[in-house]
Parts: structure tokens; C-alpha cells; sequence
């Protein structure tokens, strides 16, 4: 058998700015490499370095691990001046589901945005086979372009998008089905915690039915298992994505009526 890595010298590295600890990690794709990855890749997009594309691998290693909160990260670089981490992070919100992510990929206009767009769309985010036939943009001759889209988007796009759960909204009468839509990545947390008959977004096609009728609370009583737990882990993700959105908007600047003077020698 090969040697197994040093997870915790992994992580020091990392934590210390080591762009060569993200490769091994991305292989062993350990759960507690998520606050690290999410912390490098913070850094190297406020960087903003054209030439550097260590953010790549961070993206990577986020999408290996399958974390649940690790999508609203991702969508910041899509605004990093490196083609190709806006690539790796486009493909990667389309994969984690990422709806809040459609406006700033449109930004983009690259083959894997497109890709991202497609996928995002194909099943309403959190959909049905019918979604998957019906719910995308057309392909002319095979092939995909821009205008395609953005005409798609200006009839039914704009329509489809669900506003993001706030933190207060996760509450347990609330309907798994409205969870699944509003919360980006909770049905890798309902999968984690045991909770069955969750259609994985872009792998699986079919769903439950149970999942447009039971509540939380329901779903929790029905698998014999705790409320509280799986609240608090819906509601921290809430929470982390409404951080991450809000960090994600630029700062507005006032503009006001007066006129700078600049006086001479």
C-alpha cells in the first residue's frame, strides 16, 4: 500500500501559505482541509495575481471534500483575473448547484460558464426530469453560444431563481423540498446526517416525493432522529452563505455634486 499523507502536516503547511501541501490534500480530500482550503482561497483571490493559479487547486480540493458550505467561496473567484481559476470555480458552482452564483457567471462568458449555466438550469437547481428536458437553453446545431443563453435567460431565466434561505427562515416546520431550493447545498447535509431520499444535484434524476410533503421536523421524526442537530447544520449554512454573498457585493461609492479643486504652486 502506498504511504498514507501526514494529514495534520498537510493542514500546517497550508494554513502557512504552502500552495504544494493543496495537491496531496486534493487526493485525500480530508473534511477538516475545508477551513484551511476556504482560507487560502480567500487570500489568493484578494491577491488577485493574473499569473498566479494556485487557486485552482484550492477550488479543487473544496470540490473533492464535497463540503456543504464551500460553493459561496468558490463563487468569489469567479471575479480572480486568471482564466483559468474563473473556469475552475465556474465548473465548480455548476457541480455544487450554486443558483446565486448565475448573475456572476454570466459576467464571465466563457465555455465553462456556459457549461456551469447549463447545468445549474437543466434541473431548476433542484428539479425533476421534466426539469432536465424543458429547463435549459436550446442548442443551435449542437453547439451553444451567448446570445442562446442570454435569450433564454430573458424569457424563463429570470423567472426560476429561489431568493437564498435566511438563518431565521431554517426552522422546523419548514418543507425539505423548500430547503433543498433555497438552500444551496443542504442536501449534502441531509445526506451526511442520514436523511434519505435526497436526489444529489447533478448526478442523480430522481427524487423523493416525500421531500415536497414533509417538513423538517417530520423528516427528522420519521428517521428517529434529533431536530435540533440538523437545524443548527442547516442554519450555520445559512449563515455562511449570506456572509459570503454579502462579501461578494463591491462597495458602493457616493457620488456627490462637488467639484474637487486642485490649487497650483
Amino acid at each position: 500500500m502506498p504511504p498514507q499523507p501526514n494529514i495534520p502536516a498537510l493542514l500546517a503547511r497550508l494554513a502557512a501559505g504552502d500552495a504544494s501541501a493543496l495537491a496531496p490534500l486534493r487526493a485525500a480530500a480530508p473534511p477538516e482541509a475545508e477551513a484551511a482550503a476556504e482560507a487560502f482561497l480567500r487570500t489568493a483571490i484578494a491577491k488577485g495575481d493574473p499569473a498566479d493559479e494556485t487557486a485552482v487547486e484550492a477550488i479543487g480540493l473544496l470540490a473533492a471534500i464535497e463540503s456543504p458550505g464551500a460553493a459561496p467561496v468558490v463563487a468569489r473567484a469567479l471575479t480572480h483575473p486568471n482564466a483559468r481559476v474563473r473556469d475552475a470555480a465556474a465548473l465548480a458552482v455548476g457541480e455544487m448547484g450554486y443558483y446565486l452564483a448565475i448573475e456572476r457567471l454570466r459576467t464571465v462568458r466563457s465555455d465553462a460558464a456556459l457549461d456551469a449555466l447549463e447545468k445549474l438550469f437543466e434541473r431548476h437547481f433542484y428539479g425533476s426530469f421534466l426539469g432536465h428536458i424543458f429547463s435549459r437553453p436550446r442548442r443551435i446545431d449542437g453547439k451553444r453560444d451567448w446570445s442562446e443563453f442570454d435569450a433564454f435567460w430573458e424569457a424563463e431565466g429570470k423567472e426560476i431563481p429561489d431568493p437564498p434561505m435566511l438563518p431565521e427562515e431554517v426552522v422546523g416546520d419548514r418543507l425539505i423540498d423548500i430547503v433543498l431550493r433555497r438552500l444551496p447545498g443542504s442536501h449534502r447535509i441531509l445526506e451526511r446526517m442520514g436523511y434519505r431520499c435526497v436526489g444529489r444535484v447533478g448526478k442523480d434524476m430522481d427524487t423523493c416525493v416525500a421531500v415536497e410533503k414533509e417538513s423538517l421536523d417530520e423528516a427528522a421524526r420519521l428517521h428517529g432522529k434529533p431536530l435540533e442537530p440538523l437545524l443548527a447544520a442547516l442554519t450555520a449554512l445559512a449563515r455562511k452563505i449570506q456572509a459570503e454573498e454579502l462579501a461578494a457585493i463591491p462597495p458602493v461609492i457616493e457620488i456627490t455634486d462637488e467639484v474637487e479643486t486642485v490649487e497650483g504652486p
